[in-house]
Parts: structure tokens; sequence; C-alpha cells
């Protein structure tokens, strides 16, 4: 009678909403040059420190995000003990790591891919 009822809390959000979001937010990024475009972005082996001197050239501070377009085992392994910044893809790029990131790292693959998907 009175027994707990699970509930479902979702909220479903619209494709076209969604996706004015995300622009939005590389709007807003975008216009407080918060955005970094970079020819490629490799290492030749997955160490800190060399992720962190990329990242101190390229002066990401705190939070930097940097956006790939495909899987880059070095990049990845590099980033991941890093506490100031992260990786993440082109089709896993969502509007709370946008706003959450002090500075965005595209690469021209990847920008040419978030144009793609969300232009």
């Amino acid at each position: 009678m009175f027994a707990p009822k699970p509930r479902d809390y979702t909220i479903a959000v619209n494709k076209k909403v969604r996706r004015l979001a995300f622009r939005s937010a590389l709007t807003a990024k975008f216009n407080a040059g918060e955005i970094i475009v970079v020819d490629a972005l490799s290492l030749k082996e997955g160490k800190t420190k060399l992720m962190a001197e990329a990242l101190k050239k390229l002066n990401a501070g705190s939070k930097a995000l940097v956006v790939l377009p495909e899987r880059d085992e070095n990049v990845v392994r590099a980033t991941a003990n890093l506490a100031e910044a992260c990786t993440t893809y082109v089709n896993t790029l969502n509007v709370y790591e946008i706003l959450n990131a002090g500075k965005i790292i595209l690469t021209k693959a990847a920008k040419e891919g978030v144009e793609e998907v969300y232009a």
C-alpha cells in the first residue's frame, strides 16, 4: 500500500535544444578567447611531462580540455595524470565539459568534426 515506488527523474531534452545549447556554449568560449586550435597534437611517448610542457607552451592554464578526433593513446595516457587537463573525443563532447573547461584545445581534424556535426 505505502511501499516505496521507484521513480524516474530523467528529463527528455529535444535534439534541437541540445544542439542549440552546444552551439551557445562553444560561441561563449570562442568570444571569451578560450578556444585554441592546433594543427596536430601528437606525442612521441605517453609521458605526462611532455603533455605538461605542451600545455604550458599553449598557455592553457587550469582546466584544459583536449578534444581529439579519434583515440590517440599517447595523448590520453599523458593527460591522465594531469589534474588540470582532461581529454575527450568529438563524438562524446558535451555542453557540461565545454562549460567546465577553462581552455579548449582542438586539433584541426577535431574542429572539422565539430563543425560537421553541430554546424
